[in-house]
């Protein structure tokens, strides 16, 4: 593993990958070019508020590619100065996914999910292309990593961090940065009942430099384009395809992301069928967990508290105690005593939220006051709990 993350061999990757061949073939398709001819018409004109096509307002897209291919065509003017900032960003996600996953799930897993990313075909085929895709994807994923950083940790920089690079996903391909990441957030409240942190993420002073970012071309195209910008840029070509995409020409049936998605990800496009295994797994472990507790009817309704949160998962032989499950529903404070993998035992205090199956075991997903973060605990190698006083133990069946 330490081989492939020499340095050297990092380097010669992704310059092999991203970088080399760039200008071996033309612009491809209508879209290539016309990006590169806009952010030429920057450069040329000194004018880096208003996108021209053939010297014309062209409010397609938001600025952010024209504004880094313009500085590169300093350099050359070619189709590899046009698509160097798609190769850029592209590297740059890369290293940071890679600390990201590996301080979270550990070397392994950090390294094969950024091999996989690195080398599935669409993540290559975007980051070779002069167009605006890499470098959205790349900023709206990096504000999503540090939005998750926060929720985990509520460290306010993580804030900051988040509006910042949401800030240049809207430059980079629109308001659709903020349905997107919103869409993610409020996932995350309903599934977790989380409401102050919506409160907080709306009510930080961190909001402003999302605005400080994003706010100013906005403002600035307004006042040099008026309603034209409001009407081509935010009601055309952001509204209108949100509702109807259909009514710009790019109208596809239901399942057409579902051959664009396979293809995507090719040659890793097999590992799709993985969730599903999960999801039958987890299935059969909740039916299963609800069959056992309707065998015991005769008990007090107080020991059904956490059903869901608790079931018995008879394929790893682990009964989960009511009194775990009251926890989770209640989020009471637990004193755990835990093993890791390396034999390292720690006792720290946390706050379940629930238990889920991941692989072939089954985990306490909760907030460790020790990390002062979200944590996910092996239950196998969970030695001792304390809930307010009351001593329990997991055990086999």
């Amino acid at each position: 593993m330490r081989f492939i993350q020499n340095p050297f061999l990092v380097a010669l990757l992704a310059f092999i990958l991203f970088i080399s061949g760039l200008r071996a073939i033309g612009f491809v398709g209508p879209d290539e070019a016309r990006y590169a001819d806009v952010a030429r018409g920057m450069l040329l004109s000194g004018d880096y508020v208003t996108p021209r096509l053939f010297g014309e307002p062209w409010f397609e897209k938001p600025p952010l590619y024209y504004w880094a291919a313009s500085q590169l065509f300093r350099i050359s003017m070619n189709e590899q100065t046009a698509r160097l900032p798609s190769a850029i960003a592209a590297i740059v996600f890369l290293l940071v996914w890679f600390r990201f996953a590996r301080a979270r799930f550990g070397e392994t897993v950090a390294l094969l999910a950024t091999i996989f990313l690195a080398s599935s075909l669409g993540w290559i085929g975007f980051a070779r292309a002069a167009a605006m895709d890499m470098l959205f994807a790349a900023t709206i994923d990096l504000a999503l990593l540090l939005l998750a950083l926060w929720l985990w940790e509520r460290k306010p920089l993580r804030l900051y961090g988040f509006y910042i690079f949401l800030g240049l996903a809207t430059l980079a391909k629109g308001p659709l940065a903020v349905v997107l990441a919103g869409l993610v957030f409020l996932g995350y409240v309903a599934t977790f009942r989380d409401w102050a942190a919506l409160r907080t993420l709306l009510l930080s002073p961190a909001l402003a430099v999302f605005f400080a970012v994003a706010g100013p071309w906005y403002a600035l195209c307004y006042a040099v384009n008026g309603a034209p910008f409001v009407e081509e840029f935010i009601l055309e070509h952001n509204l209108a395809r949100l509702v109807s995409a259909a009514a710009l020409g790019h109208g596809q049936p239901a399942w057409f992301y579902i051959p664009v998605l396979i293809a995507g990800l090719f040659p890793w496009s097999p590992l799709l069928l993985l969730p599903l295994g999960e999801m039958v797994h987890a299935a059969r472990g909740i039916f299963f967990g609800m069959m056992e507790q309707m065998k015991q009817f005769n008990k007090p309704l107080d020991d059904y508290i956490g059903i869901y949160n608790s079931p018995v998962w008879p394929n790893d032989g682990i009964q989960l105690p009511t009194e775990l499950g009251e926890a989770i529903y209640s989020s009471k404070r637990m004193f755990i005593r835990y093993v890791n993998g390396e034999g390292i035992e720690t006792e720290r205090w946390i706050t379940p939220k629930q238990v889920m199956g991941l692989s072939d075991y089954i985990y306490l997903q909760a907030h460790c006051h020790l990390r002062n973060g979200e944590r996910n605990f092996r239950l196998d190698r969970i030695l001792e709990v304390k809930i307010e006083g009351e001593h329990i133990r997991l055990h086999r069946k």
